[in-house]
């Protein structure tokens, strides 16, 4: 914003002044004064008010472990295109390949079979996947299903 500013204030100049045809460098003053004005207070005033945040020294892998490696299956690195690309041609055969997150494909996921392999298991399934919860609410479809038919053949034969 310095530089429109400044030919606003160097076109005030010219204004108030009444710069002619003649007077070639009328306003290059206040555009000079305005810039650096500008300059100084981005460098001096500013981070007085707002104290700059310090960035971590964490890298990705290590914040995952430090939250307990439950980042679910969507996580930054597999829902960035760009990420899954360099993962796929690095040089390091070591290196795990990554797999494009999408909502419908989650069973590909590799940590998916962590979500989906035992339904039973409370704190990893509110983590995990939507197949995942899809299975776990056909498990209980079915069960009160039968629950429901079994009472409906029970009040049956006391009517009957």
């Amino acid at each position: 914003w310095a530089l429109p500013l400044g030919l606003l204030a160097a076109a005030f100049e010219r204004q108030w002044k009444g710069a002619s045809e003649s007077t070639d460098f009328v306003g290059a003053r206040w555009f000079f004064m305005h810039v650096l004005g500008h300059l100084a207070f981005l460098q001096y005033v500013l981070p007085v008010f707002e104290p700059e945040v310090p960035s971590s020294s964490l890298s990705y892998e290590d914040a995952l472990k430090k939250c307990g490696g439950s980042a679910g299956l969507a996580d930054y690195r597999n829902t960035n295109p760009i990420e899954v690309l360099k993962s796929h041609a690095g040089t390091d055969p070591d290196e795990k390949k990554l797999i494009f997150y999408r909502q419908d494909k989650e069973h590909l996921q590799k940590r998916a079979k962590k979500f989906n392999s035992d339904m039973g298991v409370s704190d990893e399934f509110a983590k995990g996947s939507v197949l995942g919860v899809l299975r776990k609410l056909d498990k209980e479809t079915d069960a009160l299903k039968e629950e429901v038919s079994g009472a409906w053949e029970e009040t049956k034969e006391r009517i009957g």
